[in-house]
């Protein structure tokens, strides 16, 4: 299912307990992760039986800086999407790949970027930034000594 975008929900306190949000997966300086605990709220509550609604009316402003608009933030938050994917499923409980699958995910995507240079330029950078997702996972996986 699509999860909503933490700048754009809204939750019942009584739905948000017992957990609440992890401040360990949000947004931080100190790990340069930038968000993901919406993520585990709304997976936690649908989980649990409850519902995520989409209400078309609701607006945010949520601006964004031109230094957010690089290639360079683009590639490194397919990074640090590697790492979050780790974190999530952690956080709930569930199994994450083994740094081996990761591994192999990773020279699949190698090859599939070298075959693009060749056949479908367009592709390219795509295959490029599911890598930097490897990249991450492969890191997290490692930092705490393999997959739980």
């Amino acid at each position: 299912s699509v999860l909503p975008f933490g700048a754009n929900c809204a939750y019942l306190r009584e739905q948000l307990l017992p957990e609440g949000y992890d401040p360990g997966l949000g947004p931080s300086r100190q790990t340069g992760l930038r968000g993901g605990e919406d993520t585990v709220v709304a997976l936690r509550l649908q989980g649990r039986g409850g519902r995520l609604r989409w209400v078309p009316d609701a607006v945010v402003h949520h601006p964004v800086s031109a230094d957010r608009m690089t290639p360079d933030y683009v590639a490194e938050g397919y990074a640090l999407q590697g790492v979050e994917s780790v974190r999530f499923l952690r956080a709930l409980g569930m199994p994450t790949r083994s740094v081996a699958d990761a591994r192999r995910r990773l020279r699949r995507h190698q090859l599939r970027r070298l075959l693009s240079r060749l056949f479908r330029p367009r592709r390219v950078l795509r295959e490029q930034l599911r890598c930097r997702f490897y990249r991450g996972m492969i890191d997290e996986l490692q930092r705490d000594g393999g997959a739980r």
